[in-house]
């Protein structure tokens, strides 16, 4: 398949990104050293900033392990899924960036998502039904979607989101989903559990969704259809997942749902989901244009 020029990465996104990532550092850096100044002044202030930089180096090394914990796929090999690591290698050469680890998830539903602190650490999960469910310029355009999240960095505003759901609340769904599961002859408790695990849910997905940018899921959707070189193939995959999103069962932890391609677990997936695919029919009626427009100014060779 021949691949066309990559789209470049939309100034604002490297701001964004940039901006984010010094801010919370230098908040939460502040914050400790805040604090120790009201310990111990000084030495307080020193301490402070040692610890703060020291945790937030070690929660960041831990981002790309939190959501193998939070949804248990496996590491797949290249002779279990060849047809998705020839896709993947032929992007990766395409676009330049190191060759991501694949991991996959037992489900009919198909669907995928990627996370990672940096290209160099970046994984995709693929589920087995998005190898069932789609055909190759299909899965070539989900997959290249993923791979843009990837060169663009905007997985760094997931891995961040993702650190302060799972660490701040991911104790309080576990244990709540814990609780529902006792046998209990009070049925308003298990009513307020089940309420409350709710609510947790919701609120870690909300926690990750804000740290993501909407334009992000725009730009990786028009990757990939510059890279399939027209959209319609992309179109038809999202789709797809949606009507399977709908019909199939699929459990995820609430922190990482929002990550998918297409969310499983959000009401107003629908409303968003529109919005892209609308997006990738104008580009379709653009390129169409383009190319009729090309053909027309080409001078005609005469033998």
């Amino acid at each position: 398949m021949q691949y066309q020029p990559l789209p470049k990465r939309p100034y604002w996104h490297t701001q964004q990104h940039t901006v984010l990532v010094v801010g919370i550092t230098i908040a939460i850096t502040g914050l400790a050293a805040f604090v120790g100044w009201g310990y111990a002044h000084i030495f307080g202030i020193i301490i402070g900033i040692a610890s703060a930089l020291i945790i937030q180096s070690t929660v960041w090394a831990a981002i790309n392990r939190i959501p193998l914990w939070l949804c248990r796929p496996y590491d797949v090999r290249p002779c279990e899924r060849p047809e998705v690591f020839h896709i993947i290698h032929n992007l990766a050469h395409h676009t330049s960036i190191p060759i991501p680890r694949v991991y996959e998830l037992h489900t009919a539903a198909p669907n995928s998502f990627t996370f990672g602190s940096s290209p160099n650490n970046s994984i995709i999960v693929i589920t087995s039904g998005l190898v069932q469910w789609l055909s190759n310029e299909e899965l070539t355009g989900v997959i290249a979607h993923e791979m843009a999240h990837i060169k663009y960095r905007n997985t760094v505003f997931s891995g961040l989101g993702i650190m302060f759901s799972a660490v701040i609340l991911g104790p309080l769904y576990f244990h709540s989903k814990r609780c529902l599961g006792w046998t209990t002859p009070h049925i308003g408790l298990n009513n307020s559990l089940r309420a409350f695990n709710q609510h947790i849910s919701s609120t870690a997905a909300r926690t990750t969704r804000l740290w993501m940018s909407h334009g992000c899921e725009l730009h990786a959707d028009a990757f990939g259809a510059t890279v399939l070189t027209s959209p319609l193939p992309l179109i038809s995959a999202l789709e797809k997942i949606e009507w399977a999103t709908q019909h199939i069962d699929f459990e995820i932890h609430p922190t990482i749902a929002p990550l998918f391609v297409v969310e499983p677990r959000n009401d107003a997936r629908g409303i968003h989901l529109t919005e892209r695919i609308t997006h990738l029919r104008r580009l379709s009626r653009l390129s169409t244009s383009h190319a009729i427009l090309q053909r027309d100014i080409t001078p005609a060779q005469h033998p």
